[in-house]
């Protein structure tokens, strides 16, 4: 697997194990976006003190994109910055916990598909 985490930064992970050593080193503070490729798909993953989210696409990059959804029914946007450069606004809608998001992304690590533990939509 491929993880990138900021522009010109990536590095190779062969294990859920190691993708996770990579997350807990992150700075949640500042709301970084980074991006995992396996097999034919790729993660987009948003850490931050609101929430994270997941973000599912082919890496041909022609849908589906599929989001999570932790609350329905939350209003507004928490701020991210993909690769640690580019502003991002997200809907509180697509928010999970993290914890949940750690489970989606170890599912995703192993088979490079969404988990069935959460609700996705489709962007």
């Amino acid at each position: 697997m491929k993880v990138i985490l900021a522009e010109g930064s990536e590095t190779r992970v062969s294990s859920p194990a190691e993708l996770d050593s990579i997350v807990s080193n992150l700075e949640v503070s500042s709301s970084p976006i980074f991006t995992v490729e396996h097999n034919d798909s790729q993660a987009t993953v948003g850490l931050s003190s609101a929430g994270w989210f997941i973000q599912v696409a082919p890496l041909s990059g022609d849908p589906p994109y599929f989001v999570t959804v932790g609350n329905p029914s939350a209003t507004g946007v928490a701020t991210f910055f993909l690769h640690g450069v580019h502003h991002t606004e997200i809907p509180r809608r697509n928010l999970i916990s993290s914890d949940a998001a750690r489970q989606v992304l170890s599912e995703f690590a192993l088979s490079g598909s969404r988990s069935t533990m959460v609700s996705w939509e489709e962007v």
